[in-house]
């Protein structure tokens, strides 16, 4: 039981103490019933279910109108009413024990809740507080002390009802519940908006570059009319590396970073002596400032773009194409977003090789100016989707922050 009266963070005008209690206090369930996948038809039956698996996929997290739940086959079932709240009873990991679904609207079909599921009837709390006091962290604590299995892990309902901790007043959890939902709307909206933005990127980037049997792309900058030269990349450069690196040469703390494959584009996790940096990025190889350095293993095709610090890469796992200037580099990266590797269509071996790169074909125009401009209206997309990344980042800690300290 939590020494806790009150939490962290509170609104305005609520100061009293919260009070003990159990979920099987202010709730009672409502009927779910064993349906699988097969009673599912693509015949229009006015009856729905929510399947865990759907809640878990977060297809039926929020019920509304717009909500996609399957049709099932004509039966005779308890429907769902508006501010049930549904949770999935089974799931692959200790933090999906009771994920929760929660119908806003009053259906126009019939729902019912389906397989491995509970169904909760709020009777004297909030839907939405309900809703969001299950995501907490106190609550997947107790989820994975009362959770059972092995393989698959599993509530119970009485378990779940059994569930004890402080509760506020009907009228303060109505104001948490629906601060919460407003900043799950603003992420939604952002998330749709992410997602129509990446779309729109991936279609510039079919029709600024021409496909390799036409010299003019299907979409073109104004002044620019020029045939587009197919080249391999081999004509234009070589593909460069850093010096090799042995395992004895590393260590866990250190002057410079040295980046693995499976820390390329994240955090180091092993350090080379400034000596050796020193010596090596005099004598052998080095990416210059705006290179891009791309993964050759494993996920290949990884990028990141060379700023100039002092970190060392590993070698034939982590490359960069080494050019004569014909190319702007921020033009290639772009190319990398839908290059056909020679030689990598269908195979098996995930290794980009060197003869793979230089034999790759490439549309480029001649124009450095065209290429500029081509790569600088992409980069602009770019950095639109990182700004609506990074707003959906900052929701999603803020949302965190709430659930950790609105909550006892």
């Amino acid at each position: 039981m939590s020494e806790k009266m009150t939490p962290e963070i509170r609104f305005r005008g609520f100061s009293d103490d919260w009070e003990q209690r159990k979920l099987g206090d202010l709730n009672k369930t409502v009927r779910s019933y064993s349906l699988t996948r097969d009673v599912e038809t693509s015949d229009i039956t006015n009856l729905r279910y929510i399947h865990y698996g759907d809640i878990h996929k977060k297809i039926a997290n929020f019920i509304n109108a717009e909500t996609k739940l399957p049709n099932i086959k004509d039966g005779i079932y308890e429907p769902l009413s508006k501010g049930d709240v549904v949770v999935a009873d089974a799931s692959e990991d200790y933090l999906g024990i009771a994920e929760p679904s929660i119908l806003l609207i009053v259906p126009s079909d019939k729902i019912v809740a389906g397989l491995h599921t509970i169904a909760i009837r709020p009777t004297k709390m909030s839907s939405l507080y309900l809703y969001y006091l299950l995501h907490t962290t106190d609550f997947k604590r107790f989820g994975s002390r009362v959770g059972t299995g092995l393989k698959v892990f599993g509530i119970t309902k009485v378990n779940l009802l059994k569930y004890e901790t402080r509760f506020p007043k009907l009228k303060e959890q109505v104001k948490i519940g629906e601060l919460l939902k407003k900043i799950d709307s603003t992420i939604a909206l952002h998330l749709f908006k992410l997602e129509t933005l990446k779309k729109l990127k991936q279609g510039y980037l079919q029709v600024v570059f021409p496909e390799n049997k036409y010299s003019i792309p299907y979409l073109r900058f104004a002044n620019f009319s020029a045939p587009w030269e197919q080249r391999k990349l081999g004509d234009l450069g070589s593909v460069a590396m850093n010096k090799r690196i042995f395992k004895e040469q590393t260590s866990e703390f250190g002057d410079i970073p040295f980046f693995k494959i499976g820390t390329f584009g994240g955090n180091p996790d092993a350090f080379i002596s400034r000596k050796l940096y020193d010596e090596y990025k005099t004598k052998y190889a080095y990416p210059k400032i705006g290179d891009i350095l791309i993964s050759a293993s494993g996920s290949i095709g990884k990028m990141v773009e060379y700023q100039g610090k002092d970190e060392y890469f590993q070698d034939s796992n982590i490359i960069w194409f080494k050019h004569d200037n014909r190319i702007n580099n921020k033009f290639l990266k772009q190319f990398y977003l839908i290059v056909k590797w020679q030689g990598l269509e269908g195979s098996t071996i995930k290794r980009l090789y060197n003869r793979n790169v230089l034999s790759t074909i490439i549309n480029i125009p001649s124009s450095l100016e065209e290429q500029k401009i081509v790569s600088t209206f992409l980069e602009r997309l770019d950095n639109t989707i990182a700004l609506h990344q990074a707003k959906i980042e900052k929701l999603q800690r803020i949302k965190k922050s709430y659930l950790q300290k609105m909550f006892i």
